[in-house]
């Protein structure tokens, strides 16, 4: 059965919620997912999507078109509206995704992982702060923000606004902001700590600190070791 409890909303929607449109909910956390389960939904045609789980406090709490989102952790996908196939774990885990089209398909594991991002899709960012700084923000057709993979804590954590990165380890790629095609694996590998992080494309840097004092604008750089 669903059930309220002093607002904490506990159960599975489905059939016998108040809207077909719920089906495979479950909720788990005060003001999470408030339209499943018999609840008010932030959108008028009382929709909320279906087959998400929402569990910690005020995760996916606007969500009403949104399907097949996993958000655990305080304010985990908090502000998404319509995005779907997205995964978020941990305290703010890509807390300011809105979900518009074609936001989805999006990871983020750790807390702040893709915190600040509103659009992107096909991201994955594991480890606290990784991709923290995406930002994200364009046309529904555009992948310019899309595509990156960061592993590690803080690892790509001043890109804004690139696409098709790949970094691995802790505090990798932080001089990555608006390139792509980067790939960098080590710790602190393509790091710097310079006020300005803006490399160019095509760099490769593999080992610990390999590239770590890339220009502006500096592209098509290997280093190994």
């Amino acid at each position: 059965d669903n059930s309220r409890i002093n607002g904490l909303n506990i159960g599975v929607g489905g059939p016998g919620s108040a809207s077909t449109n719920q089906l495979g909910n479950t909720v788990l956390g005060a003001d999470a997912l408030p339209g499943a389960n018999g609840g008010v939904s932030p959108d008028p045609t009382g929709t909320t999507g279906i087959y998400n789980t929402a569990i910690g406090y005020r995760t996916l709490r606007i969500n009403y078109q949104g399907s097949g989102n996993v958000a655990i952790g305080a304010d985990a996908l908090k502000e998404n509206k319509i995005g779907g196939a997205n995964i978020a774990i941990g305290q703010l885990a890509m807390s300011s995704l809105e979900g518009n089209s074609p936001t989805m398909n999006n990871v983020a594991i750790g807390t702040l992982a893709l915190q600040n991002c509103v659009n992107t899709q096909n991201s994955v960012a594991i480890g606290a702060n990784s991709l923290q700084q995406l930002a994200g923000v364009g046309n529904n057709d555009d992948v310019t923000f899309g595509y990156n993979t960061a592993v590690g804590a803080s690892s790509l954590g001043n890109c804004s606004a690139g696409c098709y990165n790949t970094v691995i380890g802790g505090q990798a790629g932080m001089a990555v902001n608006a390139s792509k095609n980067n790939v960098f694996v080590g710790y602190q590998s393509g790091d710097r700590t310079a006020p300005s992080n803006n490399i160019g494309d095509n760099n490769v840097g593999v080992g610990a600190q390999s590239l770590p004092s890339l220009q502006d604008g500096a592209s098509d750089n290997v280093a190994i070791g």
